[in-house]
């Protein structure tokens, strides 16, 4: 079998075993984030965030009417499932795209010379490289799901292969069709996401090196500046509908002249000229899916994000101007955090994570002083990163020899590298915190990453076999480069098997979403516990996109009423929900929302002004205080400032007037409650409104709701299966399910209902899996109910689980005991540690602040002398012991018992 077929069946392989792998990990249903939007949108045809991504929605609704079955049980009923199949099959592809780039790539500095030896080298790099990206944490964790970005980089990578086969075969005349087929596809892209279009330059790169003589008549460039020129006062003059008509038109006409023209073409730069306005045509045609939004957003859909069915709000649309981010391009000039967040934690963390831990590592620790979970607080931020050095030294290796050898062809790559990181890092301008990970934003240069690495693998083995052929034995030759080979091949199985991601679970285990119905059943959850024809409002994306999908796609309560408090401040949305046939009750016009509530003049400023301070307003018989959301200035003078949202959503208090049962989802945060929060009622995963106030900074719990809602209604797959992983965003949201449970078991407890009350404590370790601290306040709170047998049993069981060679994670658990007031759990733990590990001073005084709030001052003493002998010359421990001393002179009582057992 000669090379090419080798090289063929290569490609076949590689496409099977990542499609098998894809399919055995793609989730069943929808995911939390962006997901479940989409694949909502593409059901029902509705319109995503801006700036959309129409031809998604168009191939998504294809798919869901195609019943494809899933082999793992899950039957033909998933629609999500359909979607996702997307994700699979186009992460497939482009990781068989990538391999036949990289041996384009390759063979340009050694091409195939029909030896085994020789062409094995190459093929067997280029594999290597390829699953080395296909199992890379971000690509991995795209291809399973619903989302823009994989199927953007098949579309990428499919435009630069196309270029590349044009470059093998450039003197064939007919080979224009694949630069032509390139552009065609650039267009297309862009009706995915915008990220498509910075492989253009690449591509433009590529054309200019390969064929320099096609560039170099002046009359070209002064051809092509008119028609830019053209171009351009056609936009100034007209503005974006002018020029979208001419790319209209030129798209339709311009093929049919330019062909017509060439043929008469006699100069080589007419001709370029032709080729390239050519190019200019069918990138306009494959844009043209783009203008579907308008077509659909002007049916009305349920989902209708910026209502694009005007020009006007096309534009906004297309401008992202919901976010209110003004001009990117000018806005990089004001960087909105520091280098050290943005280019070390915001990205060289997430590139050094797509790496497995093959071979020697080292770590590298990135930190940050503020946390998503709490944006206005300081916090200490660290995340542990592995740099496996064999495979960073191939990466180092793979770019000095592609540098080297093939400086065409490493410069297009280059500049892709840096237009998909440095250059990302500067326009996204990303804000300290963001509200989740954004490794996605990076991962075309993360890919050429993977294709440096590739060309170590090659240099590397090319260097061996060239060091041993120099012995003239073909035998030790082809024996050494096969040993060498196999070493390489480890980093197959190793990227799909490290634990670098999470230290105990595998990458495999990371990225398998076979049973993971998490999302979905966190939407049906929130929507089941409304009451019938209610209000329910939601916030960001995980708390309103997973309910989406429910009630649009799958049908699920669609009497329940979803208002997201993010999109409530945008008219579009507002006008919707007055008008839709579920309506909301507001009585606003059109022009009061345009012009005094969202408009950006004196008059909105005044309709949104407010005191510094909480201002008593009373609305539908409820008295309360109403913060401002932010503070503002006119002049000299500091006022407050009411956000949209917060004065619709006491509007639409105000015109429901308790006629239907308004609800607030527990994700939503209380500064968000309009000052709110003491009239909530928790009935499970979600807040009710009423008149009532419970005490200052808490809320009512009604313990009938919250018990039929986590007991009764929802539905917990997957929550406590130790093979679904749960990432530390889907953990922080399962969080929530925790805290019913614990609320409820107080509530019992304050009840005297005993029974019910150990049944809650049960059911949250029986439906959720809580971590330390869940587990520690609800031992806490059965303590202080005077649930001794259970609290034992707890205590027990969490000092059970200790593993019996970590002291740092029972001196934390330890630790944490002390900091819930439960001294005698505390010194369970301590206590044989301070035997086992005496002269550890961390053991000694978490083991004297166990004593101390026993109040066994005696032992404490004794505790503290020791730790004063291992630290002489440190003045805590002498503190420790005034403090002491101090309580043991005024305690009435002889203490040296202690309450070691509470």
């Amino acid at each position: 079998m000669n090379s090419g077929k080798i090289n063929s069946l290569a490609a076949l392989v590689i496409f099977m075993v990542t499609l098998v792998i894809y399919l055995l990990t793609v989730a069943p249903t929808v995911s939390f984030w962006d997901s479940a939007e989409f694949i909502s949108c593409a059901v029902t045809m509705g319109i995503p965030h801006p700036p959309g991504s129409p031809l998604l929605s168009l191939a998504g609704r294809v798919m869901s009417i195609i019943p494809f079955y899933d082999f793992r049980g899950g039957g033909f009923d998933s629609v999500a499932y359909r979607l996702n199949l997307m994700g699979a099959f186009s992460a497939a592809f482009t990781v068989m795209l990538f391999y036949l780039v990289m041996v384009r790539l390759i063979t340009r500095i050694s091409a195939f010379r029909g030896s085994a030896i020789h062409d094995g080298i190459i093929i067997f790099s280029a594999s290597v490289a390829a699953f080395l990206a296909a199992f890379s944490n971000q690509f991995w964790e795209n291809a399973l799901e619903t989302e823009t970005y994989m199927p953007s980089l098949l579309l990428s990578l499919l435009a630069v292969w196309l270029t590349l086969r044009w470059a093998g075969e450039k003197e064939n005349p007919r080979s224009f069709r694949y630069l032509f087929c390139a552009a065609y596809l650039i267009g297309l892209g862009n009706g995915i996401h915008l990220y498509v279009l910075l492989i253009a330059p690449v591509v433009v790169l590529i054309v200019l090196t390969e064929k320099p003589q096609w560039f170099s008549d002046l009359r070209l460039w002064v051809a092509l500046a008119v028609f830019l020129t053209v171009i351009g006062a056609t936009r100034l003059a007209g503005g974006r509908l002018y020029l979208y008509i001419a790319m209209g038109l030129f798209s339709l006409a311009g093929p049919y002249i330019i062909v017509r023209f060439s043929r008469s073409a006699v100069h080589q730069w007419t001709r370029t000229f032709l080729g390239l306005v050519l190019c200019l045509s069918l990138y306009g045609i494959g844009y043209s899916v783009y203008p579907t939004v308008v077509v659909r957003a002007s049916k009305h859909p349920a989902i209708n994000e910026g209502n694009p069915d005007t020009w006007k709000r096309y534009t906004e649309y297309l401008d992202r101007e919901q976010y209110g981010q003004g001009n990117m391009y000018t806005g990089m000039f004001t960087r909105n955090a520091g280098p050290g967040y943005q280019f070390g934690f915001m990205y060289l963390r997430y590139l050094l994570e797509q790496f497995p831990k093959w071979g020697p590592v080292a770590t590298v620790t990135f930190t940050n002083d503020l946390s998503m979970d709490y944006p206005d607080m300081k916090a200490d931020i660290r995340d542990e990163v592995f740099i496996p050095i064999g495979l960073w030294i191939l990466v180092f290796a793979g770019i000095f020899i592609h540098a080297r050898h093939d400086v065409k062809r490493f410069v297009p790559f280059l500049l892709y590298f840096l237009l998909t990181s440095v250059g990302l890092i500067l326009y996204l301008n990303m804000n300290n915190p963001q509200a989740r990970e954004r490794d996605y934003f990076f991962l075309g240069s993360f890919l050429v990453v993977m294709v440096w690495a590739g060309f170590g693998v090659f240099g590397v083995l090319s260097l061996i076999r060239s060091a041993v052929g120099r012995l003239e034995r073909p035998g030790l030759t082809a024996g050494i480069v096969l040993v060498a080979g196999a070493v390489f091949a480890t980093i197959i199985p190793v990227a799909a098997l490290s634990n670098h991601i999470d230290p105990e679970c595998t990458n495999y285990h990371v990225h398998d979403r076979s049973h993971n119905w998490i999302p979905l059943d966190y939407g049906t959850n929130m929507l089941d516990s409304c009451a019938p024809n209610s209000i329910l409002f939601t916030n960001g994306d995980n708390d309103t996109y997973p309910l989406w999908y429910a009630r649009e796609v799958l049908g699920l309560r669609r009497d329940v009423r979803i208002i997201n408090l993010s999109l409530l401040n945008a008219p579009w949305y507002i006008k919707q929900l007055r008008d839709e046939d579920v309506t909301v009750p507001i009585s606003y016009s059109d022009d009061f929302i345009d012009n005094r509530l969202c408009g950006d003049n004196l008059l909105s400023g005044q309709t949104r002004r407010w005191t510094l301070e909480p201002r008593e307003v009373t609305i539908a018989g409820m008295t309360w205080n109403m913060p401002p959301d932010k503070l503002g200035a006119v002049g000299s003078d500091r006022i407050g400032i009411l956000s949209v949202a917060s004065l619709m959503t006491a509007h639409i208090i105000q015109e429901t007037n308790w006629t239907r049962p308004i609800y607030f989802g527990v994700t939503v945060g209380s500064e968000t409650m309009i000052g709110l929060y003491e009239h909530m009622t928790l009935e499970g995963m979600v807040f009710r409104l009423g008149k009532e106030a419970a005490p200052k900074d808490t809320y009512h719990v009604e313990a009938a709701a919250l018990d039929r809602n986590i007991f009764g209604r929802y539905s917990y797959r997957g929550v406590t299966d130790p093979t679904v992983y749960k990432s530390p965003e889907t953990t922080r949201l399962l969080y929530n399910y925790v805290i019913a449970f614990i609320r409820l078991c107080e509530k019992y407890i304050e009840l005297g209902d005993r029974a019910n009350a150990l049944r809650a404590a049960r059911g949250m370790f029986e439906y959720t899996s809580p971590e330390l601290d869940h587990r520690i306040l609800l031992c806490s709170i059965l303590y202080r109910g005077g649930f001794t047998d259970e609290y034992e049993r707890l205590v027990t069981e969490e000092i059970r689980k200790l593993p019996p060679d970590d002291i740092m994670t029972s001196l934390r658990t330890g630790i944490r005991f002390i900091e819930f007031n439960l001294p005698g759990a505390a010194l369970m733990v301590l206590n044989p540690l301070t035997t086992s590990h005496p002269d550890n001073t961390d053991v000694l005084k978490g083991y004297i602040m166990a004593l101390y709030q026993s109040r066994d001052y005696n032992e404490a003493l004794k505790a503290t002398d020791r730790l004063i002998a291992l630290l002489p010359n440190d003045p805590e421990p002498a503190r420790y012991r005034e403090i002491i001393m101090k309580n043991l002179q005024t305690s009435p009582a002889d203490t040296s018992a202690g309450e070691h057992t509470q």
